[in-house]
């Protein structure tokens, strides 16, 4: 059917460019693109709502959903994977990134509190459509509190990045709320859709983030975030930092013990 959309984010992309990067001067900009986020850091938008970009975002997202074609969606969807799973942590492929080298050797070293590649909509559309939306790593804090992470060491900006969590985000809001009423999901045997309270982060290393001036965009989005508080969830957002350097082919004892990780806008 034509009116499929081409996955839960169809038009997402659009909208973050129609709210971020409204006048003018940023005819053919888009938020992906260096170039955007260097006029962001200089000149933060004014105008710039993250209450209004956030509902606009979750009205997409429930739209995309409530025309999604009647088929069950991948049980790996926000499943916590247990460190018994060889697949979890098991080797790494010779042409794995340094990013995803990272976040196996992040898992390897505390299995109990960590995971990684999260798929958020696997099959919710097809089945290869959506397979790489994946939370990168996720933080199991414990009494109900998770961190969903996108890590980063070099590539895209904290612009993107931040556009991209906050995606995955606002797809789990949906997944737990279901208004579609077509997803389907067991929250009994998810517990991350149980959760109370979910940190989207943005995880670099310090360097990423020099000349970064992104307070605004942090601010913005826990603005909006905040208008979907419920007794049963609380969501924010948040950039992040770590100190020690990740080498290439590195590995898990390579790690500092323990991992702090620091905001970047306190």
């Amino acid at each position: 059917m034509s009116d499929i959309p081409k996955g839960v984010l169809d038009g997402i992309d659009a909208l973050i460019d129609h709210h971020l990067l409204a006048g003018e001067q940023f005819d053919s900009f888009r938020h992906h693109q260096k170039r955007s986020y260097n006029a962001l850091c200089k000149n933060p938008p004014e105008s710039f709502d993250g209450a209004e970009l956030i509902a606009a975002m979750v009205q997409r997202i429930e739209e995309n959903l409530a025309r999604r074609p009647d088929r069950a969606p991948s049980p790996e969807n926000w499943k916590i994977r247990s460190a018994a799973e060889p697949q979890a942590i098991g080797p790494a492929a010779k042409n794995e990134s340094d990013e995803l080298l990272l976040e196996r050797a992040i898992v390897q070293r505390w299995p109990q509190d960590w995971t990684h590649q999260m798929p958020v909509a696997s099959g919710l559309f097809g089945s290869r459509t959506d397979k790489r939306r994946l939370v990168d790593l996720v933080y199991d804090l414990k009494l109900g509190h998770f961190d969903l992470i996108e890590l980063k060491l070099q590539s895209d900006t904290p612009l993107y990045a931040a556009m991209e969590i906050l995606g995955y985000g606002l797809v789990y809001l949906a997944s737990r709320q279901n208004k579609a009423n077509n997803l389907g999901y067991d929250n009994a045997l998810l517990p991350l859709l149980r959760a109370s309270h979910i940190t989207l982060c943005v995880l670099a290393p310090e360097a990423y983030y020099a000349d970064c001036n992104m307070e605004w965009l942090e601010q913005a989005i826990n603005c909006g975030l905040g208008s979907f508080d419920k007794r049963e969830l609380r969501m924010r957002f948040r950039f992040e930092k770590f100190s020690f350097t990740w080498k290439h082919n590195g590995q898990a004892a390579d790690l500092p013990q323990p991992l702090i990780r620091a905001r970047v806008y306190q």
